[in-house]
């Protein structure tokens, strides 16, 4: 946030099909839309505001903008839309427009009061959060949004009803053909968190001790509960429990996690349940002991997105 506000974040203009990345996002998050019972879905056509466009293919939607920067600002609105939507869906649609294409991202979720709907673009402001819980994140989405979209100058219009739903659309400028020395996105964002894995499997520990380094994370593994209960002890600045649901000796990770939790006295301490549980009595015990689940085989993607929910980081 403070870079973007002094200045100092590098644009990188290039030219790139738009769907791909709407595609990323969309396998990306889903899981995390699954789990709170919703759904969440890229519209493969493209809509036309005047009855004399012509249908395009979703192929030809190349844009021209930092393609970095602007993965994050949907980022940053499909989890302000998951944050907001308890029921119904979420949906990602573009349209033909003047000069490029609009892109919306529409919710059933709460809405927003149209004496509010300046302020959320204001940094730390939460419509549902008046008496500023942290642990509901810090409020920063939105208007990371809002300056980001002034740097690209790129028109960013919001609308919302009150308990109906919000829309945000944004206008990109098209492009003849996409860059062919174009790159794979970076993430933007190297998180730098301390996360504890735990797992009885040498060969997942070591798998997913390279992938959360590569993202900036210092890792701490174990196999067992009693090395757990030894690292905690010796290093408490702990941010992410990893925990694999069948550890040995017969424990559940639900059951480590309340341990850990306790021993720290951080009743809220972040923790995913790595599973490969189909058992709906196990997935329901998981759910009432409010821990988000991510399921084997695990999707860096989706690993990556349910940390930056669970940390608030996004």
């Amino acid at each position: 946030m403070s870079r973007l506000e002094a200045g100092l974040v590098h644009v990188e203009q290039k030219a790139f099909q738009l769907f791909p990345l709407l595609y990323r996002l969309e396998d990306e998050y889903l899981q995390l839309a699954e789990i709170q019972g919703i759904s969440l879905s890229v519209d493969s056509r493209i809509l036309c505001l005047s009855e004399n466009q012509e249908n395009i293919l979703n192929s030809d939607v190349i844009v021209q903008t930092d393609p970095v920067l602007l993965e994050n600002i949907f980022r940053n609105l499909i989890s302000n839309a998951l944050k907001y939507t308890q029921t119904g869906n979420i949906s990602i649609a573009c349209a033909v427009a003047e000069h490029g294409y609009i892109v919306t991202v529409k919710d059933t979720g709460i809405g927003i009061a149209e004496q509010d709907l300046q302020k959320v673009f204001d940094a730390f402001y939460q419509v549902d959060n008046p008496e500023r819980d942290r642990n509901k994140g810090i409020g920063l989405g939105l208007s990371i949004v809002r300056q980001t979209c002034q740097l690209l100058n790129l028109d960013l219009k919001m609308d919302s009803q009150l308990g109906q739903g919000t829309q945000v659309t944004i206008h990109l400028k098209s492009a003849t053909r996409a860059d062919k020395t174009e790159k794979p996105l970076q993430e933007a964002l190297q998180m730098q968190v301390t996360v504890l894995v735990i797992d009885d499997e040498q060969l997942i520990i070591d798998g997913m001790k390279v992938m959360l380094e590569l993202w900036g994370c210092q890792v701490l593994t174990c196999q067992t509960p009693e090395e757990a209960m030894q690292i905690i002890t010796s290093s408490r600045d702990i941010h992410l429990l990893l925990v694999d649901y069948r550890l040995r000796d017969h424990w559940k990770g639900t059951n480590l996690v309340r341990e850990i939790r306790t021993s720290l006295n951080q009743p809220e301490l972040p923790a995913i349940i790595i599973s490969g549980e189909t058992d709906p009595k196990c997935i329901k015990e998981m759910q009432t002991a409010g821990l988000d689940i991510l399921h084997k085989p695990i999707k860096p993607a989706q690993l990556r997105s349910l940390m930056q929910h669970v940390l608030h980081m996004q």
